[in-house]
């Protein structure tokens, strides 16, 4: 909407503001399946409670495939854009194909920058996998004999500027360690691995919740219990502009 200043009694104009973009929510079908035996539910040592136990770990191997389809997109034709091949409103270009190794202090401070101020506050996170983290750390200032050369520039010191940094966070931005972000060879194109952005400008779409199914009938003629876990979710980059991130190109 148009905001106006108006004189005293002066008359208010109406505007009709209008949508730049819709989008459609279509969750997707998540599920994990284990028979197990009665005997293996019956005899687990130390663990009365095997089928619990087994639900457990179905709903985290299904927590896992949807970080992966957050981050990622493209785990299945179906599922939406993820955080990574989102379109982001800027990024900043490293040459050198997969090598983290090339990431450099201005790197990271344009990327955070391309993200216009109005959303570099609240749920404002730089994502990057443990790799990328170990190679942002050892970033050092430039050896030129003198004092303070060849020190780390953000390090878990007890300043809190931007040279000591604060611990868990990059440019004094807190920064979250995803093992999902895509690790293959760069043939062609570009590929985003590090970037930042604020969260609440994507969601999330959750139907029904995760549910579980203890089936003993199917497989009783083998004396055996199918487990199910399911669930429905969808994941939308609902404002772009909020994000920005480093691109990694292969070198010439």
């Amino acid at each position: 909407p148009a905001s106006n200043f108006v004189t005293e009694a002066g008359s208010i104009s109406a505007t009709d503001p209008t949508f730049s973009a819709q989008i459609t929510v279509d969750p997707k079908k998540v599920v994990t399946r284990n028979t197990v035996s009665v005997e293996a539910l019956a005899d687990a040592v130390g663990n009365p409670d095997m089928q619990g136990y087994i639900m457990r770990q179905q709903a985290i191997s299904m927590q896992i495939l949807l970080e992966k389809a957050m981050v990622q997109g493209g785990v299945t034709n179906a599922w939406s854009n993820g955080l990574m091949d989102a379109p982001h409103a800027g990024s900043t270009k490293v040459t050198g194909g997969n090598k983290y190794t090339n990431i450099t202090g201005d790197n990271i401070i344009d990327m955070v920058h391309k993200v216009k101020p109005q959303y570099r506050t609240g749920n404002f996170f730089i994502v990057l996998d443990d790799d990328a983290l170990k190679a942002v750390r050892k970033i050092k200032i430039s050896s030129s004999g003198t004092v303070g050369d060849n020190e780390y520039v953000w390090k878990l010191g007890p300043t809190q500027d931007l040279t000591g940094g604060i611990p868990g966070t990059i440019y004094g931005i807190p920064y979250v360690v995803s093992q999902q972000i895509d690790q293959t060879a760069i043939a062609t194109g570009n590929k985003t691995r590090v970037f930042c952005g604020n969260f609440d400008y994507c969601t999330l779409f959750e139907r029904q919740g995760m549910e579980m199914l203890v089936d003993p009938y199917s497989a009783s003629a083998n004396l055996q219990v199918n487990i199910y876990t399911y669930a429905r979710f969808d994941f939308h980059v609902t404002v772009p502009e909020a994000f920005a991130g480093i691109t990694f190109v292969q070198a010439e």
